[in-house]
């Protein structure tokens, strides 16, 4: 039975992940003229530990220094205004269906606490959430289970009673090396594997009957 239901936050809570990555692959592609936007796209998912070093692979500079002129790129990057204005429906849909049915929620991000603040604030999904978790509160970042098991315990509930929801590949991964029940929230336009996802969707108020059978 699911007693505790773990959602990431890019492209879950809200639709960032395009974006992010459209605006990485813009930055890569100065550097190198043979990456492609499905290369980049596997990056879905990645902490700053990790993209830090990504950048510096694919670059063919230090980790550092690469990453600190991806950084002063991104200030310049027309991206996101507000992610309120990005936020998906359907996850706001299936959090309040959790809430009114008593169900524990938690949100595992591999953003700061920082950023992660200030997503859920301006996606106004804040409310919805007994506890967060943030890459700075774990030693180790998806696909290691650590996060999602940290709120499990926060909650003193088995891996067995929770499920996670997530879109890429390394936090499924996290999720099944967790030992939880993990569903997919697709989508259409990022070409990310999910196969490995207990339940996949594109609508995750499709994930509702999902939910009430576990």
């Amino acid at each position: 039975m699911v007693k505790l239901v773990i959602f990431d936050l890019d492209g879950v809570i809200v639709d960032s992940e395009v974006k992010n990555k459209e605006r990485l692959y813009s930055f890569l592609v100065q550097y190198n003229h043979d990456i492609t936007f499905a290369d980049v796209c596997k990056t879905a998912g990645f902490g700053n530990t990790e993209t830090r070093k990504y950048v510096g692979e694919v670059t063919g500079m230090d980790a550092d220094e690469a990453y600190g002129l991806y950084s002063a790129f991104k200030k310049t990057w027309q991206g996101i205004k507000s992610y309120g204005d990005i936020v998906n429906e359907d996850a706001v849909e299936l959090l309040k269906w959790l809430k009114v049915n008593n169900y524990l929620i938690a949100l595992a991000s591999s953003s700061t606490r920082k950023k992660l603040n200030v997503k859920l604030s301006e996606s106004e999904t804040l409310q919805y959430f007994d506890y967060l978790v943030s890459a700075e509160e774990v030693e180790r970042g998806k696909p290691d289970p650590q996060m999602f098991l940290k709120a499990a315990e926060h909650f003193n509930v088995s891996p067995e009673n929770c499920m996670v929801i997530e879109d890429s590949p390394v936090g499924i991964e996290a999720g099944k090396r967790a030992g939880m029940t993990v569903v997919a929230r697709d989508n259409r336009i990022l070409p990310v594997d999910t196969s490995k996802a207990d339940y996949r969707v594109f609508d995750l108020t499709e994930a509702i009957p999902f939910i009430k059978s576990k």
